[in-house]
C-alpha cells in the first residue's frame, strides 16, 4: 500500500467566482485525488467540528462535474485532538461523505488524543496500541477497496441485452453447481412449499380480520343471527 500525502497549505480558501480557472495548488490536488484508489483522511477536531483546511480541500475537489474525483471512492478516516479525540470531527466529516458519495470504512474507528502519552516531542506515533490500530483500519480499508473492486468486476461480467441477462460460461457453471447441490438437500423442496402455504394462511388470516375485525361475532368464530325488525 502506497501513500501520497497532499498538501493543502497552498490551497486557498474556496471561492466560487474562482471555479472556471482553479489556481495551481487546486488543480493539483484534484489530480491527486482522482488518480488515487482509495483515500485517508486525517484531521484534528476544532469546536468540535471539522478542520477548515480540510473542509476547504474537499469543498474545493467537490465543485468538480458529479464530483467525479470522489464519486464511490472508497476512504478512510482517523484523527488526533483533544477531548473525545476527534470523535465529533469524524463524525461531521462521514456526513459530508455522504454528499460526496465517498464510501468510509465503518470499523474500525480511529480516536485519538494528541496531547498524551501516545506521540512523542515530534509528534510521531509511539503507542504500540494505537499503532495496531491505524494498521487494521490501513488492512480494513485495502479490503473495502478489494470488495468493491470484485462487485465491480461481478457487474461488468454480464450485459443487458433487451431485458435478458447473458453470462459468461463460467458464471453458467457456478449456478449450475449452486443449483445441483440445492436440489440435492433433504426435502428442501418440502420445506419451501411449507413455507408458501403457512406464509398463504397468515395472509389469507390479517385478510380476515382486517375486513371482519369490526364486528365481535366475527372475529369470536361466533354464528351472529340477525334479528328481523317488524
Amino acid at each position: 500500500m502506497n501513500f501520497q500525502i497532499a498538501d493543502l497549505a497552498d490551497v486557498p480558501f474556496y471561492n466560487a467566482d474562482r471555479c472556471d480557472s482553479k489556481p495551481e495548488p487546486v488543480q493539483m490536488l484534484i489530480r491527486q485525488v482522482t488518480e488515487a484508489d482509495a483515500l485517508v483522511l486525517a484531521c484534528p477536531e476544532y469546536n468540535y467540528s471539522i478542520a477548515p483546511a480540510l473542509k476547504n480541500a474537499l469543498d474545493w475537489v467537490s465543485r468538480e462535474p458529479d464530483c467525479a474525483p470522489f464519486n464511490g471512492k472508497p476512504v478512510a478516516i482517523m484523527g488526533a485532538g483533544g477531548g473525545m479525540g476527534t470523535s465529533r470531527a469524524q463524525y461531521h466529516l462521514r456526513q459530508v461523505c455522504v454528499y460526496l458519495n465517498l464510501r468510509p470504512v465503518n470499523k474500525p474507528e480511529v480516536f485519538s488524543n494528541a496531547f498524551s502519552a501516545s506521540f512523542n516531542e515530534s509528534g510521531d506515533l509511539i503507542d504500540p496500541s494505537l499503532q495496531q490500530q491505524v494498521t487494521a483500519l490501513m488492512n480494513a480499508l485495502l479490503a473495502w477497496y478489494c470488495f468493491m473492486e470484485r462487485q465491480e468486476a461481478w457487474m461488468t461480467r454480464f450485459q443487458f441485452c433487451g431485458g435478458l441477462m447473458i453470462f459468461s460460461c463460467r458464471d453458467i457453471v457456478i449456478i449450475c453447481m449452486i443449483l445441483f447441490h440445492i436440489m440435492q438437500v433433504k426435502n428442501f423442496w418440502n420445506y419451501i412449499v411449507a413455507i408458501l402455504i403457512r406464509n398463504l394462511r397468515i395472509g389469507r388470516r390479517l385478510l380476515q380480520v382486517k375486513i371482519f375485525g369490526s364486528n365481535p361475532c366475527l372475529s369470536a368464530g361466533k354464528n351472529c343471527k340477525t334479528k328481523k325488525i317488524p
